[in-house]
């Protein structure tokens, strides 16, 4: 009797032993996968990522996608990003990679894992407008990227704040044009004020000539001089029913002498 339970514990041990192994094995095998899937988007290899979506469908979760087409935006690959993001649900879901996406990102390059983790809570748009990417925010909208989501994480941030911030007047132009609010949201930073505060004088016309509201810019100080004068041309200009901040005859003598030639000589 003690023999044959001794038999049986043996078999139970190299059952278990030979479970375990094939779990470990999958699991690698699935890490391994998840690898090149994500080296195929970051290098904007088209023909694998649509061969992996293909055979992978098991594998691939809709985080693992959304962190895929994290990589491709921020190099850029526009034929990749379509063939991840198609819909608006794909384009509105944040970035936050799981657990199985960040042991596969380990074994790319450090770098590129870190500043993966550094987007974490942004949308895909947010992420195009960081990077600079105009073509990928583009294909993004057309997809029906909302464009006054906030990041989830530090929610004070839009993809038109975070424009404001980077100085990125061509995207906050294509934001403004696609309905982003030039206010901002109710939860959001003001996006005239992180304009104002970065220096950033494209941003600052685009807004002002878009009808930004000028309270946030009440305290001028540390706005730097040539933006002061365009809120000011901004201001005196609206007062009379328009918001262009271009010189014309009709508009020009609507300042003082001493204004105008100031403004004149910071071309404003």
């Amino acid at each position: 009797f003690e023999a044959r339970a001794r038999t049986h514990t043996h078999a139970h041990a190299r059952t278990r032993t030979r479970a375990r192994t094939l779990r470990m094995r999958t699991h690698a095998m699935s890490l391994f996968k998840r690898t090149r899937f994500f080296v195929a988007c970051h290098d904007g290899d088209a023909v694998r990522v649509a061969e992996a979506v293909e055979t992978m469908r098991t594998q691939l979760d809709e985080v693992c996608v959304t962190t895929g087409a994290a990589l491709a935006t921020a190099r850029g690959h526009v034929d990749v990003l379509a063939l991840l993001v198609a819909s608006s649900e794909q384009a509105n879901r944040p970035v936050v990679p799981s657990g199985g996406c960040r042991d596969a990102m380990l074994r790319m390059k450090r770098t590129v894992a870190s500043g993966l983790r550094a987007i974490e809570g942004r949308t895909l748009l947010m992420h195009a407008c960081v990077c600079r990417k105009h073509a990928c925010a583009a294909h993004l909208l057309a997809c029906g990227a909302d464009v006054d989501a906030a990041d989830i994480v530090a929610e004070k941030m839009t993809a038109l704040t975070m424009c404001c911030k980077g100085g990125v007047t061509n995207l906050a132009a294509l934001l403004v044009d696609s309905g982003a609010s030039v206010d901002g949201t109710r939860a959001s930073f003001w996006p005239i004020a992180v304009a104002a505060n970065n220096r950033s004088e494209g941003c600052c016309r685009l807004l002002l000539e878009r009808g930004a509201t000028l309270a946030p810019l009440a305290s001028l100080w540390w706005c730097g001089n040539r933006i002061e004068l365009m809120v000011r041309r901004a201001a005196l200009l609206r007062a009379s029913g328009t918001f262009s901040l271009d010189w014309t005859p009709r508009t020009h003598f609507l300042f003082p002498r001493g204004d105008r030639m100031e403004l004149s000589r910071c071309g404003l």
